[in-house]
């Protein structure tokens, strides 16, 4: 984890203020290395966060109660990390897409197309129309281990108020006072295509099957996972989309899809929130799951003390994640080249500040202006 956050830290600085003020090959080592550097931090959190999901590799000490580790490759390498990092690495690759199209979008839309912003809205299209459908199958591999280890999740998540052994999808449903489902549109007998790995004739357990004490709050991650599921069909309907109007040669042209493709950009972010709500909420009531409740858990700290930090905290990042989104989205919409931009260069900030940098045209490598011109 250290490694990565110096990884991070020190390249994510020539990347993002080093456009203009340092090479192209460097800039692009340096994107590389804030690429490897996140993947590796990825890997850590999600192999942590899975631990707590499928605890393996550990014991605890009967006098103290405390976990120790006996074997740290399964401790490391426990049984939903693998399908869970792979569907958080997609997630991130199809976030990434899904704001690089939405600002080649708005270049266009304010008349600051240029030909790397065309090329970019291509190839962010593409990565959505080819990336969604890999990242559909991960999200259901990923399903069907939650199943195998964490049944009370799935049955929260998929609506299934009774145990059976062919369940029905359920698509939107209501609570009733029995908290489950009074109405609900569903599509019968689906079960043995989503669920597969189950043994036929072995029933499905629905929330009839856990005592009260071991179920999740049912709606919140019923519907996060549908908010889920909406958002990356979405995007997968923007990179399809894309694709054919490509193929019919008017993606260069503004119209619907920009305007669509804009919002569009938060559609990622939508999706990797309510997919993290699904997953730590559809683990309670536990920490790490069946082993160490939630209850448990909490530190011996007082109110007054939790009150606080989280203020600053909350202070703190509210300040550093709002100059973040300002400074990026300057970029995102900026454009390529002075001539997108009647005002590109005229920065009222100080000479060398990072905003006044950021409004700084980017430059574009001689061949692609040369390709730009002969298009």
């Amino acid at each position: 984890m250290l490694t990565a956050f110096f990884l991070e830290a020190t390249f994510l600085g020539v990347m993002l203020f080093g456009w203009n003020r340092v090479g192209r090959k460097l800039h692009f080592v340096a994107t590389l290395a804030v690429a490897i550097g996140t993947t590796i931090s990825a890997f850590w959190i999600l192999s942590a966060n899975s631990w707590m999901q499928t605890p393996t590799g550990y014991a605890i000490d009967p006098d103290t109660g405390k976990f120790y580790a006996t074997d740290w490759m399964q401790v490391v390498f426990n049984p939903s990390f693998p399908s869970r990092f792979v569907h958080m690495l997609l997630a991130a690759y199809i976030t990434t897409a899904a704001v690089v199209l939405a600002a080649s979008a708005w270049q266009l839309l304010r008349n600051r197309g240029s030909e790397p912003g065309r090329w970019q809205m291509r190839m962010a299209a593409l990565t959505l129309a080819l990336v969604m459908p890999v990242q559909i199958w991960a999200g259901h591999w990923s399903g069907e281990v939650a199943h195998h280890y964490q049944p009370a999740k799935i049955a929260s998540v998929e609506g299934w108020c009774e145990t059976k052994e062919v369940q029905a999808t359920v698509l939107v449903a209501w609570p009733d006072k029995s908290d489950c489902g009074l109405f609900a549109i569903e599509v019968p007998g689906t079960s043995p295509y989503l669920f597969a790995s189950v043994p036929e004739g072995e029933a499905l357990k629905g929330l009839d099957a856990f005592a009260k004490d071991e179920l999740p709050p049912l709606w919140i991650t019923f519907w996060s996972f549908r908010i889920m599921v909406g958002a990356g069909l979405a995007l997968l309907g923007l990179g399809l989309a894309g694709l054919f109007l490509w193929w019919r040669g008017t993606l260069d042209k503004p119209g619907i899809y920009h305007w669509a493709a804009v919002p569009g950009g938060a559609l990622g972010f939508v999706a990797v929130i309510t997919g993290w709500v699904v997953a730590e909420v559809g683990r309670q009531p536990y920490t790490v799951y069946g082993v160490l409740r939630t209850a448990d858990s909490v530190s011996p700290v007082s109110a007054a003390q939790v009150a606080t930090s989280l203020l600053v905290f909350m202070i703190v990042y509210a300040i550093i994640f709002t100059a973040g989104i300002v400074y990026m989205a300057r970029i995102a919409t900026r454009g390529f080249g002075p001539d997108d931009d009647p005002h590109a260069g005229e920065s009222k900030r100080a000479s060398g500040s990072p905003m006044a940098a950021v409004e700084e045209p980017a430059e574009m490598p001689e061949d692609i202006v040369a390709a730009g011109k002969g298009a």
